[in-house]
């Protein structure tokens, strides 16, 4: 395997350092493992913002792993930068709609960008796309939960509305690296983000952006507002080894990951739960009303799962942990389903009809029985999945407050936006 990046910081391991970070190769400090390589930019280690040497580089070699003819970018500050770079990109060209379930960074770079912006989860794209004028669409695919939108159709839809899309694919990095899994939103798209470290073996806030040929430029300039000036060099290089490693081992890795499923539903068939048939095999959701009491025994277990939101349980299963699946297994075998807690609801279901957005950069908290008639400053979510069931920008009616009420009343869920008995609303 080339790679450049890795190889430009092995050579240097033994240099004396007076530059930022101030750690020093991580001498006192035994947590800090990667610290030789963690450096700044110097003569051999190129620039993220500016990058034309190994960077660069190494930015070509992850676009060939994806089979991308356009180029792709780190981020070391996840995919939020990226979601953030491209809708500040496309901002100037016109509306922007948002179409199904949407991150929480979505909509708080609809904020900062001035876009005039709409949300919809209908059926008729192509209507919501002529009545929103829209000159961008932002779609999610695939969701937290393993299911994928038809991106292809989506592509034509949004070429007939003469439409430009971005996909955050965050969820979908290790796509393009088995065939038994969903096509890579890389094979369709001239903007598709991936948040590599979800599924591939990258450090906490890797992401790559895929970005077509022509649009390079207005990213960068995006991308260099809000990026930091101090990226981690560790995750970079991660990034790098994970795509060259996925793409000679994936189609073999993910066939083992396909075995260990099979033999974990096996294992639980005769259980009263549920697991999900999505489209990613590696994203294991499964249902009960027991939910929280059984995501609480496997951490009691040290089994943590992705997340619990209401009656599901979302494991993220990778090449790396899929043999630990018989743990879970034994786990939930042993569980006492008939005198367990329960039971748990699922979230309510975001609105499908057409919806302006309206921004503000003014707010105020007010008590939920305060809030109708106002305007949601900050999303309200269980956190994660950190898609919000109540977005910025949307105008809070009495029976969304009521389900603020219903949703502010449950302990089952990490919730963020419901702070201090109340909501941020616009002034």
């Amino acid at each position: 395997m080339k790679l450049p990046l890795n190889e430009a910081l092995g050579l240097h391991t033994e240099d004396i350092s007076f530059h930022t970070p101030a750690h020093n190769g991580g001498i006192l400090n035994p947590a800090l493992a990667a610290a030789k390589y963690d450096i700044t930019e110097l003569p051999y280690s190129d620039n993220l913002l500016f990058a034309e040497g190994v960077i660069a580089e190494s930015e070509e070699l992850v676009s060939r792993a994806y089979g991308f003819d356009g180029k792709s970018v780190y981020s070391t500050a996840g995919a939020t930068a990226l979601i953030h770079a491209a809708i500040y990109a496309r901002a100037p060209y016109g509306n922007i709609l948002v179409y199904g379930n949407a991150h929480r960074s979505v909509y708080s770079a609809l904020r900062r960008s001035g876009a005039k912006a709409y949300r919809y989860s209908g059926d008729d794209l192509a209507d919501a796309l002529r009545i929103s004028e829209a000159a961008t669409l932002f779609v999610t695919s695939p969701d937290y939960y393993g299911n994928t939108l038809p991106l292809m159709e989506i592509k034509t839809i949004a070429a007939r509305a003469k439409a430009d899309v971005i996909v955050d694919a965050s969820h979908g990095a290790h796509f393009a690296f088995s065939h038994k899994l969903p096509d890579s939103a890389t094979l369709y798209f001239d903007t598709a983000i991936h948040s590599v470290h979800k599924t591939l073996p990258v450090l906490t806030g890797g992401a790559v952006a895929h970005i077509g040929k022509g649009k390079e430029e207005e990213f960068i300039r995006a991308f260099r507002d809000v990026h930091t000036t101090s990226p981690s060099y560790p995750v970079m290089a991660s990034v790098e080894w994970a795509a060259a490693y996925m793409r000679a081992n994936g189609e073999e890795l993910y066939d083992g990951v396909l075995g260990h499923i099979a033999r974990f539903r096996e294992s639980v068939g005769k259980l009263p739960l549920r697991v999900a048939d999505v489209d990613d095999f590696t994203r294991l959701v499964v249902y009960s009303e027991k939910a929280y009491a059984i995501y609480a025994r496997l951490a009691a277990h040290g089994i943590y799962a992705e997340c619990c939101d209401g009656e599901k349980i979302t494991f993220i299963v990778t090449p790396f942990n899929a043999s630990e699946l018989e743990r879970v297994s034994g786990v939930l075998s042993d569980f006492p389903f008939e005198s367990a807690k329960g039971a748990c609801a699922p979230l309510p279901e975001i609105p499908k009809e057409l919806t302006e957005l309206t921004f503000g950069v003014g707010a105020e908290r007010v008590s939920l029985r305060e809030a109708t008639g106002r305007i949601l400053y900050e999303g309200v979510g269980a956190y994660p999945p950190g898609a919000p069931v109540m977005v910025p920008g949307e105008y809070i009616t009495p029976e969304k407050r009521d389900i603020l009420l219903e949703l502010s009343a449950r302990d089952d869920l990490s919730l963020v936006g419901l702070e201090k008995g109340g909501v941020l609303v616009l002034k």
